[in-house]
């Protein structure tokens, strides 16, 4: 069979950060996408990671997850594991979407 061995798609997928507990936070991800030129073109995703914050700049992962795969006559899933590591140039500091208001 000829063909290409990659596939070219376009995916939505917000990264939510559901716990934080010190330098933990549990993560998790729902994705929903298109592969282009496939039988099993819709494609959704469930991921869930633990990252730990090193510093403001270093943040480490392990993630577990899901791919879902479907078409009009067949679909189809994939696991994957795995681990990551970011890097931020310039940290963040991010304040609380809901505070207190300041008294005066």
């Amino acid at each position: 069979m000829d063909g290409k061995d990659t596939a070219n798609y376009i995916e939505i997928r917000p990264n939510l950060n559901i716990f934080q507990q010190g330098r933990w936070t549990n993560t998790f991800t729902a994705g929903i996408g298109y592969i282009f030129n496939s039988q099993q073109s819709m494609m959704t995703e469930l991921t869930s990671g633990i990252e730990y914050t090193c510093n403001d700049q270093l943040h480490l992962n392990v993630y577990l997850g899901q791919y879902y795969y479907s078409g009009r006559y067949a679909s189809s899933q994939e696991t994957f594991f795995g681990i990551s590591a970011a890097w931020y140039f310039a940290p963040s500091h991010p304040k609380s979407l809901i505070s207190q208001p300041s008294k005066k």
